[in-house]
């Protein structure tokens, strides 16, 4: 096997019908490299069987976004919560012209949370784009820290794994209270009121 891999392409395309006899084709691998034997190019054969290989990647892109756009956005797109009624700043990630997600970050909830120097991402929402979650928590925080502030918060339900949060390097605090707010300071915002809360932070 290893002098086959060290033949030349004109010495592998005559050795393509013995080896074809002796391993058939039976994996994605050996059709695509046996075949990109025949057709001349100056170009490494492993390095041209894995450009072929290659999955496209859609480039997504961080833009500013206003407050009425991001809550028609949770709106429409979140599953159990409302918008909220106001925010600090707002980020929206684009994959081409198409808004797949936005972060809306304000105030923490929390009232021992909200020091002056603590920020909250009060609604995190995408379409189910890849990677736009963990794309919008990472620059929130970036953007939270430009403006000064040392924390910022956000909260999962315990059923939620917090993968896009731990690919942005998120702290998990653990379990935060109970299933919902209360008193007359808060606003219901949640659709659905049955689930404990689990906290996550970055400084």
């Amino acid at each position: 096997m290893l002098a086959l891999f060290c033949t030349t392409a004109s010495n592998i395309k005559k050795s393509t019908a013995f080896y074809t006899a002796l391993c058939p084709a039976s994996s994605a691998f050996q059709r695509n490299f046996w075949t990109s034997t025949t057709t001349a190019s100056s170009m490494p054969l492993l390095q041209r069987w894995n450009r072929s290989r290659r999955p496209m990647v859609s480039k997504l892109e961080l833009r500013p976004c206003d407050f009425k756009t991001a809550q028609t956005f949770v709106k429409e797109h979140h599953r159990h919560n409302k918008p909220p009624v106001g925010h600090k700043f707002s980020i929206g990630c684009y994959d081409g012209d198409r808004l797949c997600g936005v972060a809306m970050v304000g105030r923490p909830i929390g009232r021992y949370l909200d020091d002056g120097l603590s920020l909250e991402v009060n609604r995190c929402c995408t379409d189910g784009t890849k990677n736009a979650c963990s794309m919008l928590y990472g620059a929130a925080w970036r953007a939270a820290k430009a403006l000064g502030y040392k924390r910022l918060y956000t909260y999962t339900r315990q059923s939620e794994n917090g993968a896009s949060l731990r690919a942005a390097n998120w702290i998990c605090d653990g379990p935060a209270g109970g299933t919902h707010w209360t008193g007359q300071r808060y606003e219901q915002m949640e659709i659905v009121l049955d689930e404990p809360k689990v906290r996550w932070h970055k400084e």
